[in-house]
């Protein structure tokens, strides 16, 4: 489809158009998000309710802070461990409702270990309470790099975390 310029074709207010992911040359006006549809009277809610705003679905992502690595690498790290989550938690039904945004957004926070001695200190206390999680080796160096929860809810994880801070 084709685009005539700014507005045409788009929701009031879109915007200007971007170019057509096809790379015919066209342009395509900027999707407008999803409108939020309100649950019909007596609509059964979500299998996990609604403790969303109280109690989010988050996932933990751990840095290790000592690694003089390039700032892109350590992104990289962080979304090695982010990736394998999403598929090893692809049917679990809190990593569902997490992944399909049943709550309205994915809460991430990404916080620092000081060390992978640290790091593998977390991820006894991970296991020793039930919490899954990977734990990202890259290779070929061999070297733990970060580590990724299972989106929980923040009142069974964020105590467990407690003396890591933000990265």
């Amino acid at each position: 489809m084709a685009c005539a310029g700014e507005g045409a074709d788009a929701p009031p207010g879109a915007g200007p158009c971007r170019p057509c992911p096809a790379g015919d040359g066209a342009a395509t006006p900027p999707r407008a998000p999803p409108a939020a549809e309100p649950p019909a009277q007596g609509a059964a809610e979500s299998p996990l309710g609604r403790q969303g705003a109280a109690d989010p679905l988050v996932m933990y992502v751990v840095l290790r802070q000592d690694l003089e690595w390039p700032t892109g690498a350590l992104i990289n790290q962080a979304c090695h461990a982010v990736a394998a989550v999403a598929w090893e938690a692809r049917e679990d039904p809190e990593s569902v409702a997490y992944l399909s945004e049943v709550e309205g957004q994915m809460t991430t926070v990404t916080l620092g270990a000081p060390d992978g001695a640290q790091l593998a200190k977390l991820a006894d206390k991970l296991s020793a309470r039930g919490v899954p999680f990977r734990l990202w080796t890259e290779q070929p160096e061999h070297v733990t790099s970060a580590l990724a929860t299972w989106p929980r809810r923040r009142s069974a994880v964020q105590k467990l975390l407690k003396g890591f801070k933000r990265f």
